[in-house]
């Protein structure tokens, strides 16, 4: 029997999420999911992109914690998260080593909205997506890959994303 769900997030309106900011946000919601463990592989809502976006749109997530050696974690959104209709439908994995897939004429309408709420585009995300879900069983090698893929998409150097992997440091 699972146990009830975690309440990570209370904020009521969107945020102005810019070029400008995006990155930052970005990491912020990153460390936030991992610290508070939010942060769940195979999770719509809580997976890197569910974060990033579930912190762009002031979304609370919850996380419902399996039994161990049963059923495992999964998130969802506290004003609710509709897999059908959401940036899930414009791009994805299919398993942890699956292919991707991008279906542009999805994104439009709740995909869009989320998916632009953080200054990123489909694509970009869709590559945070990817780094995320496809770099084996281990979710921090995932989350270090992601951090690699948002430099990337900054232009940062690869001493300054070592810098950003840092902060995902667990004392």
């Amino acid at each position: 029997m699972a146990s009830p769900p975690i309440i990570l997030n209370n904020n009521e309106q969107m945020k102005k999420i810019t070029k400008e900011n995006r990155f930052d946000e970005a990491i912020k919601a990153l460390v936030k999911g991992y610290f508070e463990e939010s942060l769940i592989r195979g999770s719509c809502a809580a997976c890197a992109v569910g974060n990033i976006i579930a912190n762009a749109m002031n979304e609370d997530i919850i996380v419902t914690k399996g039994v161990t050696g049963s059923v495992k974690d999964y998130g969802t959104w506290k004003g609710g998260f509709n897999i059908l209709e959401s940036w899930f439908t414009v791009f994805g994995s299919r398993g942890m080593f699956g292919e991707q897939y991008i279906l542009e004429s999805n994104y439009r309408g709740v995909p869009r909205e989320q998916i632009d709420s953080t200054g990123y585009s489909y694509k970009e995300l869709a590559r945070v997506e990817k780094a995320f879900e496809s770099k084996g069983e281990d979710m921090f090698t995932g989350l270090m890959a992601v951090v690699d893929v948002l430099c990337e998409i900054e232009g940062k150097s690869q001493e300054e994303a070592k810098e950003y992997k840092e902060m995902f440091v667990k004392e």
